[in-house]
């Protein structure tokens, strides 16, 4: 039996261990959970484990436990799309046409290319992904007709 699989932005795991006002947090939560029980796989680009790093290196609130939550990130089973050389100017036009970040663009055609839902919480994204399955993660774990 093949495990459903999605892709997921930073804004969906970074609540997973920093609770700090984060809107959705238990629409996140369940999603992580689904993941660690090894009923939803999750799909990430190479960028995910840099975006993850930058977030924290670039907190002024640095604590010593938000390294072990790095590690304990970088350590989970997330499968990672490494794009090819030709697929970097996808990536580009991806972002041209849809008004998104080459990073965001990097999340939209991971998806895009694996067939797999997408999950974000930012807006954009989640706005330039529209209707296909996925979306914004508020909506992880109930239809929405």
């Amino acid at each position: 039996m093949t495990i459903p699989g999605a892709v997921v932005d930073a804004s969906v795991v970074i609540p997973w261990f920093h609770a700090a006002d984060e809107p959705y947090r238990s629409q996140c939560s369940q999603l992580a959970e689904d993941f660690k029980r090894k009923i939803l796989r999750l799909v990430v680009p190479e960028l995910f484990l840099y975006e993850m790093s930058n977030f924290v290196a670039t907190r002024k609130d640095v604590r010593p436990e938000m390294w072990e939550d790095l590690r304990w990130i970088i350590d989970m089973d997330f499968e990672v799309h490494r794009f090819e050389k030709t697929e970097i100017l996808e990536v580009t036009a991806t972002a041209i046409q849809q008004g998104l970040t080459a990073y965001d663009a990097s999340y939209f055609l991971t998806a895009e290319l694996l067939d797999l839902p997408l999950y974000s919480a930012d807006e954009r994204l989640v706005k330039a992904w529209g209707k296909r399955p996925g979306g914004h993660i508020k909506h992880y774990g109930r239809r929405v007709n």
